[in-house]
């Protein structure tokens, strides 16, 4: 049994296959450039979607402020007029009082020359009295 044994035969020369495959490489970028433009995508999506939102409270914000600017413009137009009614007020007044000392003074000085018992005087005052308070 320990005779010779038989040599199994040579390995048959291997099959000459079809040639390896370039396109695999190619489909493997091209995936990976449609996945990075996705994302792209979704991220030009998101930010579009905030800008948006943030126009709206944008303006919203401006419409506020210009109510509120305008509420103010219309306070500032009534205080103008009331100052300008006040000054003309304070105008009349003023014209009222100088006609009211024209009176008053000479009045005033009659009673001080009566509570002095200066008679001149006196007198001079009723004459401008009656002058002045016609």
């Amino acid at each position: 049994m320990t005779g010779p044994q038989p040599t199994p035969p040579p390995y048959p020369p291997p099959v000459p296959g079809p040639p390896p495959s370039r396109t695999r490489p190619a489909v493997v970028v091209l995936a990976l450039l449609v996945v990075l433009a996705l994302g792209a995508a979704g991220t030009m999506a998101a930010l579009w979607n905030d800008a948006r939102q943030d126009r709206g409270a944008a303006a919203g914000e401006l419409d506020a402020a210009t109510r509120l600017v305008d509420d103010r413009r219309a306070e500032l137009s009534d205080t103008r007029k009331s100052v300008q009614e006040t000054a003309e007020k304070i105008k009349s007044l003023e014209s009222a009082n100088a006609e009211l000392h024209k009176c008053a003074d000479p009045a005033k000085d009659s009673i001080i020359a009566a509570r002095d018992g200066n008679q001149p005087a006196l007198a001079a005052a009723i004459d401008k009295v009656e002058v002045a308070c016609r």
